[in-house]
C-alpha cells in the first residue's frame, strides 16, 4: 500500500502535526488586527471568533492538502533512489509544487467570490495578498521539512545499501579465510600418514582411521565461522590425538578447563587446531625434549593457549605465519576482539590469548 512505507508515514505524521500549527502562525496576524478592522473584512453579525476559528480550519486543511501534494511530488517511485535524488534536484518539480500551491488558493477564493462577493470586496487592501503569499510560505516550509525527511532517508538507505555490501563482502572473505585452514591442514595430515605409511603401518591405520573421524566431523561444521567452546575442544582433542600418533612420547598436552568454561561462549571455527598446529610445526621437539601443550582458562573471556619453546635452527624455520594472521583476520571480521601474542624469553614460553566471543 502506498501509505505503508515508512518514510511516507512519517511524513505523514509531519503533516497532521505541522498542519494545525502553521494554520495558527498564519491566522494571527489577522486575529491581532483591531475589531474596527475584523468589521471590515467579515459581517458584523457574524461572530468574530467563530470566523477565525472557522477560517483557522481552513487554512489547516489547506496545508494538510499541501502537504499530501507535496509528499506525491517527491516520493514517487521511491525505491528508485537515482529518480528520488533526480526528482529533488529538479527546478519543474518545484515549479509545479509552488503552482499547485497557488491553484488551491484559487478555488475556495472563487467559492467565496460566487457565495457572497462583498466580503471579498471589503478585504482590506493590505490583506489581500496575504493569502497567497501565507500559502506560498507555508508550501516552502512544507517543502524544507519534507527535503530534509527524504534526505535523512535516502542517507539511511545508502548507509543501509553500503552496510549490506559490506556485510557481503566479510561474509565472503571470512568463508575464503575459513576455506584456506582445510587445505593448509589435509597437507599437513597427509605429509604424517605418508611418513607412518612407511614405518609404521599400524600406526597409519589407526591414524587414518582418526583422521577419517576428524574429517567428518569438520565437514558437519564446515558452513558455520563460529562453534561453541565445547565443540572446538572436541576438534582441538582429535587433532592432538592425530598428532600423539605420530611423535608419540615427544609431544604432551593437557586440556585445563571446567565444564562451565566449555559452556562460556563460541570460538572461530579451527581456532585452538590452528593454534596447536602453529605450536607443532615450529619447534623442534623429541622425546627427550618434548614439546608441552596446555590449554586453560585466563579469566576476562579468554583462553590461553601455550607451549614451551624449542626453536628450530633458524636456516630451517620456514614460518610465514600463515596460521596466526588467518585466526587474527577471521577475529577482526567477526568481532572487535583479536588474539594476544605474548612471548617469554625468560620462561621460553609462547602465549596465545583468544577471546571467547559472546552473543
Amino acid at each position: 500500500m502506498y501509505w505503508q512505507q515508512p518514510v511516507r508515514r512519517q511524513l505523514l505524521l509531519l503533516a497532521l502535526i505541522t498542519s494545525p500549527l502553521l494554520a495558527v502562525f498564519r491566522i494571527a496576524p489577522v486575529a491581532m488586527l483591531t475589531q474596527s478592522r475584523m468589521d471590515e473584512i467579515f459581517p458584523a453579525e457574524s461572530p468574530s471568533l467563530m470566523l477565525i476559528l472557522f477560517a483557522g480550519s481552513f487554512i489547516a486543511i489547506t496545508i494538510f492538502a499541501l502537504w499530501l501534494i507535496n509528499v506525491w511530488l517527491f516520493t514517487r517511485d521511491l525505491e528508485d533512489t537515482e529518480k528520488v535524488r533526480e526528482r529533488h534536484s529538479n527546478w519543474q518539480t518545484y515549479a509545479l509544487s509552488f503552482a499547485l500551491a497557488i491553484v488551491l488558493l484559487l478555488i475556495p477564493r472563487g467559492i467565496e467570490y460566487f457565495l457572497e462577493p462583498s466580503i471579498a470586496f471589503r478585504r482590506p487592501e493590505e490583506l489581500s495578498l496575504y493569502p497567497f503569499l501565507g500559502n506560498l510560505a507555508n508550501n516552502g516550509v512544507i517543502l524544507l521539512i519534507l527535503k530534509l525527511v527524504l534526505s535523512r532517508d535516502n542517507e539511511n538507505r545508502l548507509a543501509l545499501t553500503n552496510m549490506q555490501l559490506e556485510v557481503s563482502n566479510l561474509m565472503a572473505q571470512q568463508a575464503q579465510l575459513k576455506h584456506q585452514l582445510q587445505p593448509h591442514f589435509l597437507f599437513n595430515a597427509l605429509y604424517t600418514l605418508q611418513l607412518l605409511i612407511g614405518k609404521k603401518p599400524e600406526q597409519a591405520k589407526d591414524y587414518l582411521q582418526r583422521l577419517s573421524g576428524f574429517l567428518r566431523r569438520s565437514i558437519q561444521y564446515a558452513r558455520q565461522d563460529t562453534i561453541s567452546v565445547r565443540d572446538e575442544l572436541g576438534f582441538c582433542r582429535d587433532y592432538l590425538a592425530l598428532q600423539k600418533v605420530r611423535f608419540g612420547e615427544a609431544l604432551n598436552y593437557t586440556i585445563d578447563l571446567s565444564e562451565e568454561q566449555q559452556d562460556a561462549g563460541e570460538l572461530p571455527i579451527f581456532t585452538l587446531q590452528v593454534l596447536v598446529e602453529n605450536a607443532i610445526k615450529h619447534n623442534a621437539f623429541t622425546a627427550d625434549e618434548p614439546l608441552h601443550i596446555r590449554i586453560s582458562s585466563c579469566g576476562q573471556g579468554r583462553l590461553l593457549v601455550e607451549n614451551n619453546m624449542l626453536p628450530k635452527n633458524e636456516g630451517f624455520n620456514t614460518s610465514n605465519g600463515f596460521g596466526l594472521h588467518n585466526l587474527s583476520e577471521r577475529y577482526r571480521l567477526l568481532s572487535q576482539l583479536e588474539p594476544t601474542i605474548e612471548t617469554s624469553t625468560e620462561e621460553l614460553a609462547f602465549r596465545v590469548y583468544v577471546p571467547i566471543l559472546t552473543q
